[in-house]
């Protein structure tokens, strides 16, 4: 959207293009195993999968969205991967009750 400025106009197949071209950075937003399919190596299997066939289109940097701290498999699959942490995420809560 930013590559295009938000618009959908004439332009808007040409911009993506252009953007499709020369965006060399991905993101995996949402990756997750079923319950039933823990503990099995089917996340790492995933991920390597999916990092093989970013870098064969062209890729040359991968990023992913948050893991929650209390998700130890998770983090340890992406260190195993070779990921760095960019930064902390801190969630806050307030009660409305009061």
């Amino acid at each position: 959207m930013k590559a295009t400025g938000g618009r959908m106009g004439l332009s808007f197949p040409f911009r993506f293009l252009q953007h499709r071209w020369t965006n060399r950075r991905a993101v995996i937003v949402y990756q997750s195993v079923s319950r039933a399919f823990h503990n099995r190596g089917l996340n790492g299997a995933m991920l390597f999968k999916v990092a093989s066939a970013l870098k064969e289109a062209g890729y040359t940097e991968l990023g992913g969205t948050w893991i929650a701290d209390v998700n130890g498999p998770s983090l340890r699959q992406a260190e195993k991967a070779g990921a760095k942490p960019l930064h902390r995420l801190h969630l806050f809560a307030k009660s409305l009750r009061d």
